[in-house]
């Protein structure tokens, strides 16, 4: 477990790449075709998603999860849990912190990355999801955002 200064130090947003990733990917002979959608573009493909995955048709059968299933620590939950992580207590700790101490308006979510970080990912993000849209194998399936970045 580490705090988050040490988090940050050991997984610099500028060593992401999304890029490399696909690529590895798009060089096995056996992959024939990449599908891929952006994070913010989800909620609007998730049944396109799903046929792709399970097969045509299925995805009307499937409904997506209404709440986030790993929702953010608060800046408050996230010390509770160093805290007792520091005393020696294990078992499911990011869970009861995040009841105790949940996101609010006077208990903020945990921000392990400052705003120049967080807008260099971002450009970092919208550079590669460029690069990837061009290589032969991969379809970005569409939506605002994709489409927004001229990806689809």
């Amino acid at each position: 477990m580490l705090p988050p200064e040490r988090f940050r130090e050991r997984n610099d947003v500028s060593a992401v790449s999304w890029l490399g990733l696909v690529q590895r990917i798009a060089r096995i002979p056996a992959v024939s075709e990449i599908f891929l959608w952006c994070y913010e573009d989800y909620p609007k493909n998730f049944t396109q998603i799903i046929d792709r995955l399970v097969g045509p048709g299925l995805g009307a059968y499937v409904a997506p999860q209404e709440e986030p299933v790993h929702p953010g620590l608060s800046a408050e939950a996230a010390a509770y849990v160093l805290r007792q992580y520091a005393e020696g207590k294990k078992g499911a700790l990011a869970q009861r912190a995040r009841k105790k101490s949940p996101v609010s308006a006077t208990s903020p979510k945990l921000t392990i990355y400052d705003e120049s970080d967080q807008a260099q990912a971002e450009m970092m993000y919208y550079r590669q999801l460029q690069e990837i849209a061009r290589i032969e194998k991969v379809q970005i399936l569409g939506g605002e955002f994709a489409d927004s970045l001229g990806v689809t």
